[in-house]
């Protein structure tokens, strides 16, 4: 009988300590886990489930792009690509903006710039825009015509660090270095690097 006790009694040690730890995993290994999730991967979820409508698609398109510059993982950005060419433009219309930006992370320069130009025409002041279509330009070896864009665009908003340094890229490329050092300079000068 007092055999019996104590095997009763460890059993019951033994299993009262299984059971407090598959407890613990199950609540505190389980939020551990939760939390291993990226705001991107949460976003992703929350936005499937309005994924039917334009605002939806655009919202999961943006989950589906910052999961990417999370990881790196193309899949994420043509799934973007895919759900923001699939939206109405008069819900979103920074719909062609972001097929550029996707298509330049694409390395897919032609077709981003396709996307840029379409948007900049009914917002020829949109900074990451112009930006983007410079990028893509140049990366193109089309130096001039990303010279006469930036060029253009400085004029309109002179202030942009990152417009001169392009310029600079543009005309380092032509093998015009004393051209190239003036925008580096202007572009040092107002990133506050003298």
């Amino acid at each position: 009988m007092v055999k019996t006790v104590k095997s009763l009694f460890v059993w019951g040690i033994a299993f009262g300590l299984l059971s407090f730890l598959a407890g613990w995993y199950l609540n505190f290994g389980w939020v551990k886990n939760k939390q291993l999730k990226s705001k991107a991967e949460i976003a992703i979820e929350a936005a499937q489930q309005t994924a039917e409508s334009s605002k939806g698609k655009n919202d999961l398109a943006l989950a589906n792009y910052a999961r990417f510059k999370e990881t790196g993982d193309d899949q994420f950005l043509r799934r973007a690509a895919t759900l923001i060419k699939s939206v109405d433009t008069t819900v979103v219309p920074a719909r062609d903006y972001l097929l550029g930006v996707f298509h330049l992370d694409l390395n897919e320069d032609e077709e981003a710039l396709k996307y840029l130009e379409n948007y900049l025409h009914n917002n020829p002041q949109h900074q990451e825009a112009q930006i983007s279509k410079g990028t893509a330009l140049i990366r193109l070896k089309r130096y001039q015509e990303a010279i006469k864009a930036l060029s253009a665009y400085a004029k309109i908003k002179p202030g942009v660090a990152e417009t001169y340094e392009l310029l600079g890229q543009a005309y380092q490329e032509l093998g015009q270095d004393e051209e190239a050092k003036k925008f580096r300079n202007k572009a040092n000068q107002l990133l506050g690097k003298n």
